[in-house]
């Protein structure tokens, strides 16, 4: 939804109450609570276990709902390399069928689940004429980010760095995620430049943003 619990069940301060959606519970209905809670915002994050094809129909019922009350979205994936969007645009520029579209942009080439979960996305974007934003770092500079440190980029790590305030709680919290998921494995001079690359992952999701 719109807004979701602290870990410890709390929500942030002013925060308006999440939508939850139940066992039997009309997706339709959720939907269009989400669609109202997210007028006039600039961002609506939708997230997803990419397997899981319940989320993505929830996905899709959010998206028609936003475009009932009238909103254009822009769709954005993070499935997507940044340095794939013209051809993103070609792909998206006329009809195409579902598998050549899944080739065109090397979906499962490139290790994502069936594409036929995310199609309905596309085809919601190709018929209201929706921009299709592609978010993700390249992973070999993502890769090389992890291995041997934002600085290997040269002058592209400045385009890449973090702009939040220095936090060193933050960053701790991150390097413990990346450490747990692991699976506690992972040598700790690794995790500075893991932190690094996942900073650098969200910078190209950032500048997207208004």
């Amino acid at each position: 939804g719109c807004v979701g619990a602290r870990g410890d069940g709390t929500r942030p301060t002013g925060g308006a109450p999440p939508v939850v959606l139940g066992e039997g519970e009309d997706e339709s209905t959720a939907a269009r609570a989400i669609a109202h809670l997210a007028r006039g915002a600039d961002v609506v994050y939708l997230g997803e276990q990419h397997d899981n094809p319940t989320h993505h129909a929830h996905q899709r019922a959010v998206v028609d709902a936003l475009l009932a009350r009238g909103v254009r979205p822009a769709l954005a994936f993070e499935m997507l390399e940044e340095t794939q969007q013209p051809a993103v645009d070609g792909a998206l520029a006329g009809p195409a069928a579902a598998g050549d579209l899944d080739e065109r942009l090397r979906w499962r080439d490139r290790g994502w689940p069936d594409f036929r979960m995310y199609e309905p996305l596309f085809e919601i974007a190709a018929r209201e004429q929706l921009p299709v934003v592609a978010l993700d770092l390249d992973p070999a500079a993502s890769r090389r980010i992890a291995r041997e440190g934002l600085a290997a980029l040269g002058a592209e790590s400045a385009r890449l760095a973090s702009r939040l305030p220095p936090d060193p709680a933050r960053e701790g919290a991150i390097a413990g995620v990346i450490r747990e998921s692991h699976c506690g494995l992972l040598p700790e001079a690794r995790l500075p430049g893991m932190v690094d690359a996942w900073h650098a992952r969200n910078a190209p999701l950032a500048r997207h943003t208004p």
